[in-house]
């Protein structure tokens, strides 16, 4: 069963999907790079001090690189650990949820509880996984009572062919009583799982 979905089109409201988080980094990065921008600016106005002061020798030449490529190495490295750590803030809670998601698979634990820690992003993905925990278990304690209700039916049923009493209508009705009890429980996973 198909369903008929209008063809994906990207608009503005499509990028801030999950608007919280996104612009949550996007302030942090902004601020980043301010901060990095402030940093250039007082090593580019020290830089140009020392080229005055100096003036332009091979000398004075060697100390400004030196300068720039040590001012450039501290940047790299406290960029680097800047997006190591925003990384995990984010691939962190996503690798526990894809390891907890397998081993729900795995060994179909229904009652598992999906828990990031208290600062990590992506607790309302956790908590969706939750809630739909929740609403299976239900289902299946649902369909589990109605399979209950089914066999039993279907067992008295068949108790009641199985006596020699009654009149070949009345064991008529009860087969067919039998076989609607039996349609009963074979619907009963259509009405609560899609699969």
């Amino acid at each position: 069963m198909t369903e008929n979905r209008r063809p994906y089109k990207r608009s503005m409201k499509n990028f801030l999907i999950m608007k919280e988080l996104q612009l949550k980094f996007a302030v942090t990065i902004i601020l980043l790079l301010l901060v990095m921008f402030g940093f250039f600016t007082l090593q580019t106005s020290a830089t140009l001090k020392m080229i005055y002061d100096q003036g332009v020798t091979v000398e004075a030449g060697e100390k400004i690189q030196y300068f720039q490529m040590t001012f450039g190495g501290v940047y790299l490295v406290f960029i680097l650990f800047f997006s190591i750590y925003l990384s995990h803030r984010i691939a962190g809670p996503l690798y526990r949820i894809e390891k907890d998601l397998k081993a729900l698979s795995g060994d179909g634990d229904l009652t598992r509880v999906f828990r990031l820690r208290k600062n990590d992003e992506m607790q309302e993905v956790a908590q969706a996984i939750n809630v739909m925990l929740t609403g299976l278990r239900d289902r299946i304690a649902g369909a589990r009572e109605e399979r209950e209700e089914a066999l039993e039916k279907i067992v008295q049923l068949a108790d009641g062919l199985c006596v020699d009493e009654g009149s070949p209508e009345e064991k008529a009705k009860s087969l067919e009583s039998l076989k609607a009890a039996a349609d009963d429980l074979c619907d009963i996973d259509d009405r609560y799982f899609k699969i």
